[in-house]
């Protein structure tokens, strides 16, 4: 194939493509019955987690460093999310985060998110028709 191809991600709901692991682990923790949930970023996972999570009318509680300001923090507040500043390093975050008493709903150990970030892989190689899918037997 001649060309280049480009897969248009900043078109998502948030405009990253996190929002891929996001929608994956949202309905991983909506089916196990979850109704608040902690997040440390304070990026696109963040703005990504917070809309997502917030469009079902639950509450998430975003973890960033005290320094950090931006306009992502206005986005995950914008999306509903409350964002509590940590003095410290990012561990310090991520521990703040996960010490909560919210479900720690980590973009960065949570399989699920990253099973959604994989779904890119998987468009590509099908939309590159670099993989057929098999055609089940005749009866």
């Amino acid at each position: 194939m001649d060309g280049y191809y480009m897969k248009l991600d900043f078109l998502n709901p948030t405009g990253s493509y996190k929002d891929r692991g996001s929608v994956t682990l949202i309905s991983w923790l909506h089916q196990a019955g979850l109704t608040r949930i902690s997040e440390d970023s304070s990026g696109n996972a963040g703005a990504s987690i917070a809309a997502l999570w917030g469009s079902s009318g639950h509450a998430c509680l975003g973890f960033c460093a005290h320094q950090r300001e931006g306009s992502k923090n206005r986005q995950i507040e914008a999306y509903g999310a409350q964002v509590t500043r940590v003095e410290g390093s990012r561990n310090d975050v991520a521990k703040a985060a996960e010490n909560s008493a919210n479900y720690f709903a980590s973009h960065v150990w949570q399989p699920e998110f990253r099973d959604g970030i994989r779904s890119l892989a998987y468009e590509i190689v099908r939309d590159l028709g670099w993989y057929q899918r098999p055609q089940a037997p005749s009866s």
